[in-house]
């Protein structure tokens, strides 16, 4: 049986951690296929920690919900400049 007292607030933090970490690599990855699909990997991951996050309860709980709103963005922006690439890679 889990603690009550305990306030899982690593966990929350980590997942605001990933979620910024998704954010920030859209801004200084290098633009080629590989780095779409290690931030789709990357988002995918942050996803999944940032709903295992959010279903736990405790003070920092709007921290694992940012977080888990910026996975989702990356995630967004993971598919879509994903798609785009590999229209422009198989396209012409």
């Amino acid at each position: 049986m889990p603690d009550p007292t305990s306030d899982h607030r690593v966990r929350h933090l980590v997942a605001l951690a990933l979620g910024v970490l998704c954010v920030v690599y859209l801004f200084v990855q290098a633009g080629d296929l590989t780095t779409y699909v290690i931030l789709l990997g990357l988002s995918c991951g942050a996803v999944t920690v940032g709903h295992q996050a959010v279903l736990r309860a405790g003070p920092l709980v709007w921290t694992a919900i940012v977080g888990l709103i910026l996975s989702y963005l990356g995630l967004l922006m993971a598919v879509g400049l994903l798609v785009v690439r590999l229209a422009r890679t198989f396209g012409s």
